[in-house]
């Protein structure tokens, strides 16, 4: 056969070949009954080079996670990258046939914020008529019905994208007006007094079962106690009125404090405010001050069930890690210091559920050692039984430690740990977790 006949016939058995193995596949189709695609990407005009004959499309890439820029250009690589808003906290201040709102700045990332929207509505679940104020963080409603509850939302959008929305906040108008006319009579009556009081009233999220506090210019005003779901409620009704600052705080099952969350409101005669969406940040211990280059740091707290935690060391580079909280709200990560350079670090922490965003717990510092310095303790220093974080108690977090390492091969810190305050056979099993349960404090 002819040479070129061989090389016509290879041609044609090489498409047949493709086209017997290929096939177009657009964003939408994911699976069929032999194959499934992830981490699927999807190209809009990016990359196409086009001739009569063919068009290709090409992506570009980069080796480490993150946002790159020049100055032509922003890349933000990884499939999940995409831009989210924390939620702005709302309050509102009824009054004549008004409510005057105010809300928080939200934070975006990977995204710059353009404008608000305020919702309206009669009834908590809607439907909102919205419309949009611009970038402030306040806005008035007027011509409303005294006596009618009405109910306000607040969205973040950076363009046409909406990137968060608040919880709803009621409020009730009601009229100026004083007391009813007419009626002599000695000594009184003739009509209800309006009150010389003001109420504020604070909603949100903490942990579970934990404690509440509220503050008014730095003084203890009110304490609350959280759901089992972490669901809070606190109220205060004060008749010191004026300018005031107003902070909430939690202490969760351990003790441990939350960030606070400060808002400055002006209290008048007969006023009601509600303040609500408030997402307080997960409570953060590590379990030690220092630790040796290469050994794992346990870094702990609480926070809402089964929320995310986002974990994040200060360093020369910034390192973030996600935990996921138990139905508790207790979240635990072993952080393994070898990337850290010697020296003194901070770590803080922050919630995500349904795409709600808490604000960064108060940072935890914490030194990284290198071996030398591993057995360094105060002389004659006594070691609690079963406290294996030093803080002169047993309680949950002790357990947490131990749980980790059930069962694994032990690294030189966790052995240490066992040699110290367990039954020191190397290894972390029952023994040692009834240990635990014996001298438990709480």
């Amino acid at each position: 056969m002819p040479l070129r006949l061989i090389r016509f016939f290879g041609i044609i058995l090489s498409i047949a070949a493709i086209g017997a193995v290929t096939r177009f596949v657009f964003a939408e189709e994911s699976t069929s009954t032999n194959y499934t695609i992830q981490d699927q990407l999807l190209m809009i005009d990016g990359g196409l080079s086009t001739s009569s004959s063919f068009q290709y499309y090409s992506a570009s890439g980069q080796t480490v996670a993150g946002e790159s820029t020049g100055t032509n250009y922003t890349q933000r690589a990884g499939v999940l990258y995409y831009p989210i808003a924390s939620s702005p906290v709302v309050s509102a201040v009824a009054g004549d046939a008004s409510v005057a709102l105010s809300w928080t700045s939200s934070t975006a990332q990977l995204a710059t914020i353009t404008d608000y929207q305020v919702g309206i509505a009669s009834a908590s679940d809607g439907p909102y008529s919205w419309s949009s104020v611009g970038l402030v963080y306040s806005n008035s409603r007027t011509g409303l019905t005294n006596g009618l509850t009405y109910y306000f939302k607040v969205r973040v959008y950076a363009d046409s994208l909406m990137l968060a929305e608040s919880a709803s906040v009621a409020a009730t108008p009601v009229s100026a007006g004083g007391g009813g006319g007419g009626g002599g009579g000695g000594g009184g009556g003739g009509g209800t007094r309006p009150s010389t009081n003001a109420t504020v009233h604070f909603s949100g999220r903490a942990y579970p079962m934990s404690q509440i506090v509220l503050l008014k210019d730095t003084v203890l005003a009110a304490r609350s106690i959280s759901s089992d779901s972490a669901d809070f409620d606190i109220e205060l009704t004060t008749s010191n009125l004026g300018d005031c600052i107003f902070s909430v705080y939690a202490e969760d099952s351990e003790g441990r404090r939350s960030a606070m969350r400060t808002f400055a409101l002006s209290l008048t005669s007969g006023i009601v405010i509600n303040v609500s969406g408030i997402f307080l940040a997960p409570s953060i211990e590590t379990g030690s001050d220092y630790v040796v280059q290469g050994d794992n740091l346990p870094i702990f707290g609480q926070s809402v069930p089964t929320s995310t935690v986002t974990i994040v060391v200060n360093s020369t580079t910034e390192r973030a890690v996600q935990a996921n909280a138990d139905e508790t709200g207790i979240y635990l990560y072993n952080f393994d210091t070898l990337p850290l350079e010697l020296g003194d670090h901070a770590t803080k922490a922050k919630s995500t559920i349904n795409n709600e965003v808490s604000g960064y717990s108060d940072s935890v510092a914490f030194a990284v050692v290198d071996e030398s310095q591993r057995d360094n303790e105060t002389p004659g220093e006594e070691y609690m039984k079963a406290d294996l974080n030093n803080d002169k108690r047993v309680n949950l977090i002790d357990f947490s430690i131990a749980a980790y390492w059930y069962g694994r091969e032990l690294t030189e810190a966790a052995n240490l740990l066992d040699t110290r305050h367990l039954n020191g056979d190397g290894k972390m099993n029952l023994v040692d977790m009834s240990l635990i349960a014996y001298y438990w404090t709480g």
